[in-house]
């Protein structure tokens, strides 16, 4: 007959045991090479082709306190974020990003002038890998939705005054004015306008509370393709870049894996991104060749025409002259 006691030792031995391999594997997931972003920054097709040992962490509610706190306290191989959070990492957070010069080749042209109007001190710290222009979605605009395309002064139509949800951006919007002629018409557009929501303008949608916002394209794709109110318009007159960046911060000990950037410029990851709304940053014969997989009322916004896309503009940076500028504008035109 088996001791009882025999068994209590076997089963603590085994016990011990699993400890330790447990305790092994979280000490080796912890030295593993890391990227960190918002969730909303990357598309999960593209998340998902990580290559091992690389892991994934998100963080949520980004400031540029958390920000920099992440760079100076925590290991990060690999960042990613959106362009409007450049001024919130010094370049001497950074190192380099030692890529090969046949990928800065094939980069959009976009993506090369938006290289070139950054401030020297980011020179090959810095990589742009998508672009998602800001774009109109509306909830049953039918009446709205061919004027949207051809241009953004649909946005000062009186039928939409209380129906509008724009970015919390100043810089972007008066950009947007400043692009379309309407330079002195920021007190009107703002009387248009019902909230001042990044972060929830889909519902605002999606809850039939506002009839368009403005948001990018990357953010809203996937609504689109279920929804069938929904409608979505990137006027011939073009719109501003929602560039995603990624760098190596400091703390980085592992190179960028070069190979899972250049799976994403080919099929089938780029189709799946392109569905997803997010462009890569490569020329625009390259992605024309994967229009057919997008469905129809969307290709023209997913992939425009390169007229179009040669109309679209990225927000570089602001001198400290023009950030006084721009706050002095949004000021004087309160409503």
């Amino acid at each position: 007959m088996n001791s009882p006691t025999l068994k209590r030792r076997e089963f603590l031995r085994f016990a011990f045991g699993a400890t330790l391999l447990g305790l092994s594997a979280c000490a080796g997931d912890a030295h593993r090479p890391t990227l960190r972003a918002s969730l909303e920054t990357l598309p999960k097709p593209f998340l998902r082709k990580l290559p091992y040992p690389w892991k994934f962490e998100a963080f949520d509610n980004m400031s540029s306190l958390e920000l920099s706190t992440l760079l100076s306290q925590q290991r990060t191989d690999l960042l990613a974020f959106q362009d409007g959070w450049i001024e919130t990492v010094s370049s001497d957070d950074l190192i380099s990003i030692d890529l090969e010069e046949d990928f800065i080749i094939n980069l959009d042209p976009k993506a090369k002038e938006f290289l070139e109007e950054l401030d020297s001190a980011y020179t090959n710290k810095i990589l742009p890998i998508a672009a998602s222009p800001w774009v109109m979605i509306f909830r049953n605009g039918e009446q709205w939705i061919d004027k949207a395309n051809k241009t953004w002064e649909v946005l000062f139509d009186p039928k939409l005054k209380g129906k509008i949800i724009l970015p919390n951006s100043p810089r972007l919007l008066i950009s947007l004015l400043d692009r379309i002629g309407y330079s002195n018409q920021i007190a009107k557009l703002r009387l248009q306008v019902k909230a001042y929501d990044d972060v929830n303008a889909l519902n605002w949608i999606l809850s039939g509370k506002a009839t368009v916002a403005v948001l990018p394209l990357q953010h809203c794709t996937s609504s689109m393709i279920r929804d069938p109110r929904l409608s979505v318009a990137l006027p011939e007159t073009g719109a501003p870049l929602n560039w995603t960046l990624i760098s190596r911060p400091a703390s980085s000990r592992t190179p960028l894996p070069l190979s899972w950037l250049k799976e994403s410029l080919e099929t089938p990851l780029l189709e799946r991104l392109l569905l997803s709304g997010w462009r890569p940053a490569i020329g625009h014969r390259k992605l024309s060749e994967s229009k057919n997989i997008i469905q129809k009322d969307l290709q023209s916004v997913i992939l425009p025409s390169e007229q179009i896309w040669n109309n679209c503009w990225s927000l570089f940076p602001l001198s400290n002259i023009q950030k006084e500028d721009y706050e002095k504008r949004w000021i004087n035109s309160l409503p």
